[in-house]
């Protein structure tokens, strides 16, 4: 299962596609060209291919992330994207609903003793932070005066109790991806300074680009700004549009998450975790 946590006009870095189910606004979803390009179409991911989650999964010899809403039971034996996001998009009260249908459906396809096993070897992965630690105050200070002088101190409490919501109401997971929060000011969209890392060409400017550091979230021209502008080598991109990764950059993040080294994923790599008995 992949969580997905954010609340910016950006779309979510975990999202296969469960935004284009919803009704919701262009902001949030990316279900149109030039959103998918190297992955032959567009399918709502926020990237011009596969995401972390698409190829983690690959690693395992599992098929393609699909979203909760192409639904069939068969699909979450092999995993699915629940989108967890704070406002606008799917809350995560209506998320957990969402699970509590999986587990519903694996209790009456395979009873009990053997969905209950399903969901201890299920592994969560979880993409929150940036969006949820840096929208509202970045965004609209005035609209979170109690955050103005003492943001740190207190928002992460908030975000803390919030996601107790899903420790608490888990139906036996053990095992947990969860992504911590990346350096503020590294995407196009945050006005990043340029840096050649992992054989990338460009991390300053986004590959589906326009305005300063062409970090403006126009790629498609179905939001606000309609002008933008495609390179034609993602691959020399970190990332794909202003604030999501390219699939090139997704595939080395998942190789990272897979089986690096405790400097960058701890206490386990999820090579790991089918060894891992709970």
């Amino acid at each position: 299962m992949a969580f997905n946590s954010g609340n910016n006009n950006y779309i979510n870095t975990l999202d296969s596609g469960n935004n284009n189910y919803i009704n919701t606004t262009t902001q949030f979803q990316a279900n149109w060209s030039p959103y998918g390009e190297t992955f032959n179409s567009p399918t709502g991911r926020p990237s011009d291919g596969r995401l972390i989650s698409d190829f983690t999964a690959r690693f395992a010899n599992l098929s393609l992330i699909p979203s909760f809403f192409e639904i069939g039971f068969d699909k979450f034996l092999h995993g699915s994207t629940l989108l967890l996001v704070l406002a606008q998009v799917i809350d995560l009260q209506t998320q957990l609903t969402h699970f509590g249908e999986v587990v519903e459906l694996s209790v009456n396809k395979l009873g009990s003793q053997q969905s209950q096993q399903l969901l201890t070897d299920f592994v969560y992965m979880f993409s929150t932070g940036s969006n949820d630690y840096a929208f509202p105050y970045l965004t609209n200070p005035k609209k979170f005066p109690f955050l103005k002088n003492n943001f740190h101190r207190w928002y992460w409490v908030i975000l803390l109790l919030f996601y107790r919501q899903f420790t608490n109401y888990n139906k036996g997971g053990r095992k947990f991806t969860i992504f911590t929060l990346p350096p503020e000011g590294c995407s196009p969209g945050g006005r990043a300074f340029n840096a050649q890392i992992g054989g990338f060409n460009v991390s300053i400017e986004a590959c589906c680009r326009t305005g300063v550091f062409k970090g403006i979230n126009s790629c498609g021209g179905k939001r606000q700004v309609k002008e933008y502008e495609l390179r034609k080598n993602v691959t020399d991109y970190v990332f794909s549009d202003a604030s999501h990764p390219t699939e090139a950059a997704n595939q080395q993040f998942a190789q990272l998450l897979w089986n690096g080294t405790a400097d960058v994923i701890a206490p386990h790599n999820l090579i790991f975790f089918p060894t891992l008995v709970l």
